[in-house]
Formats: C-alpha cells, sequence, structure tokens
C-alpha cells in the first residue's frame, strides 16, 4: 500500500519523495502462490508434515531453507502465523458458503481472532472476509476442490483490526487450519550440545524466543535427544520455539528471499 506525506515548509519534496519511493520498493516485492509475504520475505507453511531432515530438503527443493528467525520481528510474524494456523489460501466464496459454521463480526478483525474464535468452537478452519467478518466450518477434501483457490491479489482488504494483515476481499475469504501444530524451523544445536545455530550456514542464533523450560534437550524412549527447534503452542496459547528429536514428523515453515520485480 502506498503512502504519501506531505512536510509543509523547506524540504518537504524530498521527504515526499523518499516515502513514496520507499513504499514503491516494498510494494515491489512478490512471493509465489501459496507463500505469504513479510518484508522482503516469502514464507510457506507446510501442509503435511515430515522430519526436521526432510523438511529442510523440501524447502531446498522449493528454492530456501527452513525458516530462520534471526530477528523479533520475524519470530513475531511466524508465531502470530503458525497460531492462525497453517495458512490454506484465498477461496472464492458462494451462496453456499465455504465455511458454513459460525459467523463473527468484529472492528478488531484479525487472522489471529478469528482463527481464536473458531477454534474455541472446535472448527478446523477459519476465513477471513471483507475487513471485518469471520466465518467458522469443517470442510471436506471434495468441497474444497469444488471451491478451489483464488489468486492472492483478490484477498487483499486490511484487516479492521490491523491493516498490516490481509482479511480476505469481497467475497473471498483468507482460510486457515486453526493452529494447534508444532513447525520445523531452521534452528539445531546438532554440531555442538548447547550452541544453536541456523541450518544451513550454520549462523550462530542471537535473538532467541525459548518457551520457560526450554531448550531442555530431553532423553526420549528412542534414545533420542532433541536438537531440532519447532515452533509449539504453549499453555497460554501463544507459539514460542522448543527443541524436539529432529526424527519427529511435524509441519515446518520455509522461507526464500521475495522477488523483487523491476517494471
Amino acid at each position: 500500500m502506498r503512502t504519501a506525506i506531505f512536510y509543509r515548509g523547506r524540504g518537504w519534496v524530498g521527504a515526499f519523495l523518499f516515502l513514496m519511493l520507499h513504499t514503491s520498493i516494498a510494494d515491489d516485492y512478490s512471493c509465489p502462490e501459496g507463500w505469504s509475504r513479510f518484508q522482503d520475505t516469502c514464507f510457506f507453511f507446510s501442509k503435511s508434515r515430515a522430519s526436521w531432515h526432510s523438511a529442510s530438503y523440501v524447502c531446498a527443493e522449493l528454492g530456501g531453507t527452513l525458516a530462520h528467525l534471526n530477528t523479533k520481528e520475524k519470530s513475531d510474524f511466524l508465531e502470530g502465523r503458525a497460531l492462525n494456523g497453517a495458512y490454506i489460501g484465498c477461496v472464492h466464496d458462494r451462496n453456499v458458503r465455504f465455511l458454513d459454521g459460525e459467523f463473527h463480526y468484529s472492528d478488531k478483525m484479525t487472522n489471529t481472532f478469528c482463527a481464536e474464535k473458531c477454534r474455541q468452537s472446535s472448527y478446523t478452519y477459519s476465513g477471513t472476509q471483507y475487513f471485518g467478518q469471520c466465518f467458522c466450518g469443517n470442510v471436506s477434501w471434495e468441497k474444497f476442490q469444488s471451491y478451489g483457490l483464488s489468486p492472492e491479489d483478490e484477498c487483499r482488504l486490511p484487516c479492521h483490526g490491523n491493516r498490516q494483515e490481509w482479511c480476505g476481499g469481497h467475497w473471498r475469504s483468507s482460510v486457515y487450519i486453526t493452529g494447534g501444530r508444532k513447525h520445523w524451523v531452521g534452528g539445531t544445536d546438532m554440531i555442538e550440545e548447547g550452541k544453536w545455530a541456523w541450518f544451513p550456514g550454520n549462523v550462530p542464533v542471537t535473538y532467541t524466543d525459548w518457551q520457560p523450560t526450554e531448550p531442555d534437550n530431553k532423553l526420549h524412549a528412542t534414545l533420542e535427544k532433541e536438537h531440532c527447534m519447532a515452533l509449539s503452542p504453549s499453555l497460554h496459547g501463544f507459539y514460542k520455539w522448543s527443541d524436539e528429536i529432529c526424527s519427529e514428523l511435524l509441519y515446518f515453515v520455509c522461507e526464500r528471499v521475495a522477488v523483487r520485480s523491476l517494471g
């Protein structure tokens, strides 16, 4: 979204041009279908589970890596997305609603708000639409196939509760699975116990957001210890980091650099 601010007095033209250039550059970044953009990075939440090593391989095949939560802003963004659940995509709604369970409306609507409302009522899916609407439901694979996905640019109306988030469009829903899942990210201490680093690259983890008792390197019945990092739901409903055994089958988050258009 482009924003223009006019400054009174000397220098306002330069400030205006700088801000227009800055916001235009931000708008020029794009991500592949099914990926979500934050700043200049694209993120993909898997819809199937894998071990940490297999997830790393899948991310590499997609042109990226398991996500590196190396800043507070990036970690907060992904923790919020994980709380929402895996992003399914932009769905073209009809008179017979794609999500036909509960309906909620709020001038504080965000994707997290909607997902929590639906999760409290035991619905698997949540969908935000048209600024402040929230739909909940349980959807069969057959119904999902019959509705299909729409282009992401059709789900580009800002949420009432956070104008930096998209809450669907006109008869378009931003659909999520309603959370509660662990997701692999790219941290590991396999190379040296207790020395957490981002893989690949072995870049030391500096910013951290662990659960209160993590990392605990717990020994499992399989005689494996926990050397791989995951985003995990806490008792208070928020997502933080945990260490898990690397062979566990979890959902995962990939990241890759967003493409910048030169046109």
